[in-house]
Order: C-alpha cells, then sequence, then structure tokens
C-alpha cells in the first residue's frame, strides 16, 4: 500500500533527506563492505584464470622437451640431395647418415574412359550405350566396389563423375579435356587416393558401352634400399617405419644419403620459448600481488592488488622454482667420479635473478650443447617431466578441478553467498524506508491536527478578551 508523502507541510522536517540519509548510512555501514568484497573475489578470479592461461603456455613451452617427444634437443634430417630423397627427424632420433638407393617411387592407380565412338565434345554429352560402369579399388579385404548407374542416351559424362566421386571413398573421377578450347575432346579420368599395389589399384570390372577399353596406370610400390639394411618396399612414399624418429620421404629414383643431427638453433629457439613464458608468469604474479599504500595527512589506505589475497599462485611459482632448481644430471664412471660437466641449468646459462626472472646467456647454451648435447638433453627431459606432462606440476594446479579451479569456484561460492546478503539487506532497507514514511506521515498527520486546534484556541481566547 502507497503512503501519501506530506513531508515538512506541518512539521518543516524535511523526512526524504533524514529517509535517504538513514538508508545510505545503513548501505555504507552493511552493504559497502560486502560489495567491496565481492569485487575483490570477482577480480582476484579474473587474474587467476590469466595465470591459469599464462601457465598453459609454459606447460605447451616445455612439454616439447617430455620423453615421450623424444628428448630435450631438437633433431634435423638432411638430405645430400632432396630431389631424390628427404628426411625429418623427431627428438628421439639418434644422430647418424644413412644411404638411401630408390629404385622405383610409390604411384597412384589411374584410369582413363573415352567413348567408344567419336568424342565427348562437352561435359555434358550423354553417354550413348551401357546400363552401369563397375569399378575396384584396392585389393583384399579393404578392396571397394563402385557401380555407377547408366541411363543410356541420358547420364551425362558430368553426371557420371559426379554420382562415381559420391559412391567412393577411395578414389576419385574429373573431367579432363584433352582436346583444345576452340575442339575440345573430354575423357573421364579416375585416380585412386592410395598409392601402393594394395591399396591404390583400380581396375574396370564392367565397362559400359559408351566407353571404349580404358588406359590404365598401374599401382606401384615404392622400393629402395639402405645401405646395411637391405632392400624395402612400402606403399607410401613417406616412410616412418624404419629407422627411430626418422620420415624418410622419397622424391624420385636415383640415390642420396641422409643425415640427422642436432639442430642448436632449433633448440634454442624452443628453450627461449619456455624461458619468456616462465618469465611472464613471474612477472605478472609480481605486479598482481603488489599491495600500495597511500597516507593523506593522518589517513592511511592500503590498496591491495587482485591476487594480495590468495597463496594459491606464489604456491604455484615456488613449486615451478623447486623443481627448477632441483634438477640435475650427473654420470659417473666407474671409480664414481663425475664426469660430464653440463650437470645444472645455470650450467646451460639459464640463471635465476633478483627479481626471480630467468636469465638465458645464449652463448654459455651453444657451447654447452655443443659439448654435451646429452647432458643438455637429460636436463630438458627431466625438468618437462616434472612440471609439464600430465599429473605433473602446473596439472597439479591448472589440471580440471584442481588447486586455480578450486580457488576460483570458492570464490565464485562467496560472491554468491555475499550478493544474497546484499540483496537481503537491501529488502530490509526499503521495508524500513516505508515503515519511516508511515509513521512520519502519522506525525505530520497529528501535528496538522494539533496546529489547527492551537488555532480554534487562539481564535476563541481572543474573543472573549
Amino acid at each position: 500500500m502507497s503512503v501519501i508523502n506530506f513531508s515538512g507541510l506541518a512539521s518543516g522536517i524535511d523526512t526524504e533527506s533524514m529517509i535517504t540519509a538513514t538508508s545510505n548510512a545503513t548501505r555504507s555501514q552493511r552493504e559497502k563492505p560486502k560489495q567491496t568484497k565481492v569485487t575483490e573475489l570477482g577480480d582476484t578470479d579474473t587474474s587467476l584464470a590469466d595465470l591459469k592461461t599464462r601457465f598453459s603456455t609454459l606447460q605447451t613451452a616445455l612439454v616439447k622437451f617430455a620423453t615421450y617427444k623424444g628428448g630435450g634437443v631438437v633433431k634435423q634430417g638432411t638430405s645430400s640431395d632432396e630431389t631424390k630423397v628427404s628426411a625429418t627427424a623427431t627428438n628421439g632420433a639418434l644422430n647418424a647418415s644413412y644411404t638411401v638407393t630408390v629404385t622405383s617411387t610409390a604411384k597412384n592407380g589411374t584410369l582413363s574412359l573415352a567413348p567408344a565412338v567419336g568424342t565427348y565434345a562437352t561435359s555434358d554429352a550423354a553417354i550413348s550405350a551401357g546400363t552401369q560402369e563397375i569399378f575396384t579399388i584396392g585389393t583384399g579385404s579393404a578392396q571397394e566396389t563402385v557401380t555407377v548407374p547408366i541411363t543410356a542416351g541420358s547420364t551425362t559424362i558430368s553426371q557420371f563423375v559426379t554420382t562415381f566421386n559420391t559412391l567412393s571413398s577411395k578414389a576419385t573421377a574429373s573431367l579432363v579435356n584433352i582436346g583444345t578450347s576452340t575442339s575440345p575432346s573430354y575423357k573421364v579420368v579416375i585416380t585412386s587416393d592410395a598409392t601402393g599395389t594394395t591399396d591404390g589399384a583400380i581396375a574396370v570390372t564392367t565397362n559400359a558401352a559408351g566407353f571404349g577399353t580404358p588406359t590404365s596406370s598401374a599401382a606401384t610400390d615404392a622400393v629402395f634400399t639402405i645401405a646395411g639394411i637391405g632392400s624395402i618396399t612400402r606403399s607410401s612414399n613417406s616412410i616412418s617405419d624404419i629407422i627411430a624418429g626418422v620420415t624418410i620421404d622419397i622424391q624420385s629414383a636415383g640415390t642420396a644419403t641422409i643425415s640427422v643431427g642436432d639442430d642448436i638453433t632449433a633448440t634454442e629457439s624452443l628453450v627461449q620459448d619456455w624461458v619468456t613464458a616462465w618469465n611472464d608468469i613471474v612477472t605478472f604474479v609480481a605486479e598482481n600481488n603488489q599491495v600500495t599504500t597511500q597516507q593523506s595527512g593522518t589517513a592511511t589506505t592500503n590498496t591491495f592488488a587482485p591476487l594480495s589475497n590468495t597463496r594459491v599462485d606464489d604456491n604455484a611459482l615456488t613449486s615451478l622454482r623447486s623443481a627448477l632448481s632441483g634438477t640435475t644430471y650427473k654420470t659417473v664412471n666407474s671409480s664414481g667420479t663425475q664426469t660430464n660437466r653440463i650437470a645444472t641449468f645455470p650450467d646451460l646459462g639459464i640463471t635465476s635473478q633478483r627479481d626471480g626472472t630467468l636469465l638465458f646467456n645464449v652463448d654459455t647454451f651453444k657451447t654447452a650443447i655443443t659439448s654435451e648435447p646429452l647432458s643438455v638433453s637429460n636436463l630438458m627431459t627431466s625438468l618437462a617431466d616434472k612440471i609439464a606432462i600430465s599429473s605433473g606440476t602446473i596439472d597439479q594446479y591448472i589440471g580440471f578441478n584442481q588447486m586455480f579451479d578450486l580457488t576460483i569456484n570458492g570464490n565464485k561460492t562467496q560472491i554468491t553467498a555475499l550478493n544474497t546478503q546484499i540483496a537481503d539487506i537491501e529488502k530490509t532497507i526499503l521495508q524500513n524506508e516505508t515503515t519511516m514514511r508511515q509513521r512520519f506521515a502519522a506525525l505530520e498527520s497529528n501535528i496538522s491536527k494539533l496546529q489547527s486546534q492551537q488555532s480554534s484556541l487562539t481564535s476563541a481566547l481572543a474573543g472573549l478578551g
């Protein structure tokens, strides 16, 4: 029920100002601290989500050195003749050289279908005879049979191509103009998607009368020899199952020597990537943990950065630093004497600075990887296996429902509860305002009546005088 406002008519009191001041004082005392807390928790969650992304970037950069990625030094494959054979290598490949002699390359099978009589002068030329064309692609249990129906004198070669491509998952048909632009002559060319005699073979088992005898080019396997290994046959020109960590790509017949070696430049670049990502985390945590103090007369105001009210970021960073400082590599001889010089990350040129960031000395790193690539690889792999793999240090903080998620979700729960409390307080304030207006309205009414009575009495007394 609405309350008629007689603010100040009888009493002269600005009741609305009094009610507003009372409500604002209540909000300041009871709502504002909770609203400030909601803002702080929201800012903390935003910063933690940002920090989580930065940790993920570090994880992606470091995991490239993990054991399952092959090790801590990038390898490269080179060839004495890229036109014959090329090669790529993963981190797990051993440094070595191989002489490869290619006899033949793997090829797709092809079929060329031309008209039985005359030419197909347009792409919408109709096939003159036949009821269907049947093809087989591949051999053995994986063989595919494709049956293309034909309506003589109606089905065009363009429709034939479209139907074939719809029905087949192992070959592709196309129209090829073997004539000229002014005097075209079309053929239907079908090519197997796979190379090699097993999956790339293609044949016509039923030939429509509208096509002449097909011209075919048989699929072939790659045949080559690796010195010291022997003669090898594969259905593909890209072979990765012979030399561990090495993919050989055959280009043409001939001989070439492929070599696998350490790629110092690429390794240096990847190390710089994770050092940069590491430093980004350190800088971000430092900036978001600051507490700024401002003095105004005798009043002191402290401003807390978003992460200053949580410890999860500091704990994560401490865990990273512990993993880095605790990672070492040592080899000893039979008498127990250490034989390697590169044993810790400072030996790689990676050192901590006073602000907690890492300094990467490229010259020191190049010297280390040139002199002891195995030591460098083992140090990098050990760190990556501790920090970056699934269930490693980073995952324990940024993984699903791990420390960062638990902190963020806990803050969200607090925010929900605080917002509920704020709404309840606001509801109470509005109820109190209604009550105060009712009371002030009653007060104004009573004062008005008293003033009226006073006026009457004054007039009566004046008459008696």
